[in-house]
């Protein structure tokens, strides 16, 4: 039996509504040697009836767990079972459109120094589609992990062999185990995002990301706290507030807030390592972050003023920063008639 250069990975639990369109979607690509391996982790619908239809092309593997025992043990026997060069990440309510895989495998293999690989998306609710465009630049995406996570998890491609034995999931992070993964991997290879839009990620209420987004935010603050640690050797409890803060994308309330916001990036701007800071990539990343922070706001014009307080903040940026913020904080005065703070 030839062996694939593709892996595809899908765990599946209850999904039939969607893995129809899911499978068949893999089954559409231009990309032709690949190798679906599908994780059933004790579906109670007709998924396994769905997916059945489908096992005469041989490159389909089916694995029907008795017992439902979450997405960390499927995908960690998932990739177990991988016999590709490249590990594909797919999820049985989303599509990937036809080109997907083509795509990435033409990049892994120019760039071999690429780790995960990832692609701009659309987003599906009900019946609105939405494109999702962010930074394909490799240091951008690794400051990033201070913050979330740069991936669409459903649509990554992996390099095996550079992710070596850090090519499983953890447990103890379910629910936000592929940022954990990513704050592993970014220290194995480069990270990259395609410019081409090449999935359909649904959003529906039956995601885990929606049912359990307490746990998840409790989760990414550890994660940055275990990446942080790993970058600088010691924990700073008022850095990693300012980034859990903005990465968690809460409205700011109090100026305290925004302050410890400010602290954290500058820390960040200073470093000349890991070496992916030390990059034009890396300071827009954590220019973004500040302004997205000043904009996310109730505290008036105050933000305003303390974007150009921020070292090396870009004076034309923050003037069109400031335009928006502007007109943001007139209508939340006209409408919500909020108290605006004078610096």
């Amino acid at each position: 039996m030839n062996v694939p250069l593709v892996s595809v990975v899908m765990p599946v639990y209850n999904a039939s509504a969607f893995v129809e369109e899911a499978v068949q979607s893999i089954l559409n690509q231009t990309f032709s040697n690949w190798e679906l391996i599908v994780i059933d982790d004790g579906s109670t619908d007709s998924s396994p009836q769905i997916i059945e239809k489908h096992l005469a092309d041989k490159r389909i593997k089916y694995i029907r767990k008795e017992k439902n025992e979450g997405i960390v043990s499927a995908l960690n026997l998932g990739i177990s079972l991988t016999r590709g060069k490249y590990v594909a990440r797919m999820d049985a309510d989303d599509i990937s459109l036809p080109h997907r895989l083509e795509k990435q495998v033409e990049w892994m293999e120019k760039k071999p120094q690429t780790v995960v690989c990832g692609a701009n998306y659309f987003t599906l609710t009900e019946n609105k589609k939405e494109i999702i465009r962010v930074s394909h630049k490799g240091n951008f995406l690794k400051t990033q992990l201070f913050f979330s996570t740069p991936f669409c998890h459903p649509l990554v491609m992996i390099n095996k062999s550079l992710a070596g034995h850090d090519l499983h999931y953890k447990e103890e992070f379910s629910h936000a185990e592929d940022y954990e993964l990513w704050t592993r991997l970014a220290f194995k290879g480069e990270f990259h995002i395609l410019e081409d839009a090449l999935f359909v990620y649904r959003n529906h209420p039956l995601q885990v990301s929606h049912e359990k987004k307490r746990t998840q935010l409790r989760l990414n603050n550890e994660i940055r706290k275990k990446f942080f640690v790993e970058c600088f050797g010691f924990s700073d409890e008022r850095l990693l507030e300012g980034l859990n803060l903005a990465g968690n994308n809460v409205c700011i309330m109090r100026k305290e807030e925004l302050m410890k916001i400010k602290s954290g990036i500058e820390f960040l701007l200073e470093r000349q390592t890991p070496e992916f800071l030390n990059s034009k990539d890396a300071k827009e990343c954590l220019l973004k972050f500040w302004a997205d922070s000043c904009g996310n706001h109730k505290l008036g014009f105050l933000p305003v003023y303390y974007y150009w307080k921020l070292k090396h903040a870009n004076f034309f940026n923050g003037f069109i920063y400031w335009l928006k913020c502007s007109v943001k904080s007139i209508l939340r005065g006209l409408f919500l008639r909020k108290k605006t703070f004078i610096p």
